[in-house]
């Protein structure tokens, strides 16, 4: 058993209320393996920010990342003399990702100092302090280092603001936002999942300096705002937002107030993949053609055609013969998503039992071209408008038409 201690301004207090949450990560197999290698070729290392706090907070826990005065170098021939693959992931910044059997990637990065920022990026130098590292993090509680020994380090109260539920940047909260503008949206993230009251300070610097937004990748932005999105319930950091104009900056329209409206039934529906109950929110917010987000987001072919079938669908209404077209033509997933947007008055219960009929539709047309070719058609463009009159026929009939009578209706159109 691990005896977790918490250092702070260099005094030690012994924090039992953690010991078991800490433990259960010091405890791992891989964090141990790791540890193990750098051990042995001499290397302090200590796990840093979110693993140590979300262990704290008694999370799940995503990402397991290490800090290390060694450089990258002599954690690279550490690991790999244990067996351990190491990718230079982040050579500039002196980070390394260490893959273990094909897990999740740890990052181990060299400490390090900012030495010239330009709001997008830093240029960094090594360091062998640990709290010069811990200083240019952004917020309080984001600083936190544990070693393997079970001592827990917090040089700016992040423990504290962590119980408090304060977001809080580490020094003065203007000049770490134009060091990284990108932290303007991390504010109201972390705020979404820790926060309990604001920190004045911080929140006033995120919306005096919100135009440097601006001066972002459509990638960091859209990285960012997804994992707003993806909260159980953003809709009130959305609304702050949204009053101090964030979104004017970054889309370049306001949201109307009957946007949050659609929003807040969707956000009652939690049933697709976390990826579509995102672009669902998205769209419930911004019900624009594909192109719009194209324009403002950095997104994946597979997601624009996702916001582009919701747009096509958006002035549908609900009936048997639409859910029937957009489950065929889009197929279910696109129907489940349709029916968030559009069940604005009824309740989860009903959406639950409308969905388990969509599921029970037929959805495979029962017409192919080898069809049309046993019928003297010869490959072509007649042949394909044929084909698309006769699926329209089918898909009419909600998939009843039989093979014969699509049949027949060819027959009659020939």
């Amino acid at each position: 058993m691990f005896n977790i201690e918490y250092v702070l301004e260099n005094k030690i207090i012994s924090k039992v209320t953690y010991q078991s949450n800490l433990t259960k990560l010091l405890q791992d197999l891989y964090v141990i393996k790791i540890f193990n290698a750098l051990d042995k070729k001499g290397i302090n290392a200590r796990l840093v920010g979110g693993c140590v706090r979300d262990a704290i907070m008694g999370n799940e826990i995503f990402d397991i990342d290490f800090a290390t005065p060694a450089t990258s170098e002599k954690i690279t021939e550490a690991l790999e003399s244990q067996n351990i693959k190491v990718y230079p992931t982040g050579i500039s910044h002196g980070t390394v990702t260490a893959v273990i059997n094909n897990t999740a990637p740890f990052e181990i990065t060299t400490l390090r100092r900012d030495v010239l920022t330009d709001g997008r990026h830093a240029q960094v130098e090594f360091t062998n302090d640990w709290q010069e590292d811990a200083a240019r993090r952004d917020f309080t509680f984001n600083a936190l280092y544990l070693d393997r020994g079970g001592t827990l380090y917090d040089y700016f109260g992040g423990i504290q603001d962590l119980q408090n539920g304060i977001v809080k940047f580490i020094g003065d909260p203007e000049q770490r936002i134009q060091e990284d503008y990108l932290r303007i949206l991390r504010y109201y993230r972390f705020f979404l999942r820790y926060g309990k009251e604001h920190d004045i300070s911080s929140k006033n610097a995120t919306i005096k300096f919100q135009d440097g937004l601006k001066n972002l990748s459509k990638e960091r932005i859209c990285s960012e705002f997804f994992k707003i999105l993806e909260h159980d319930n953003p809709l009130q950091i959305l609304k702050i937002m949204e009053k101090n104009e964030f979104f004017q900056i970054i889309f370049g329209k306001k949201i109307e107030n009957f946007n949050f409206f659609i929003l807040e039934r969707v956000l009652e529906f939690q049933r697709s993949a976390k990826e579509k109950i995102i672009l669902n929110r998205l769209f419930a917010l911004f019900p624009e053609k594909a192109a719009f987000f194209k324009r403002t987001l950095k997104l994946s072919n597979k997601q624009l055609l996702i916001l582009k079938a919701l747009y096509e669908t958006s002035s549908y209404n609900i009936s048997d013969e639409n859910l029937f077209e957009i489950n065929y033509r889009y197929g279910f997933d696109i129907a489940e998503m349709f029916l968030q947007l559009k069940l604005i008055t009824t309740t989860p219960n009903i959406y639950n039992t409308i969905c388990s009929n969509i599921k029970n539709l037929p959805s495979i047309f029962p017409i192919q071209g080898k069809d049309l070719i046993d019928m003297g058609i010869e490959s072509g463009a007649r042949m394909g408008k044929l084909l698309s009159a006769c699926e329209n026929f089918w898909v009419d009939s909600l998939g009843k038409a039989t093979k014969a009578e699509c049949l027949a209706f060819l027959q009659g159109m020939l």
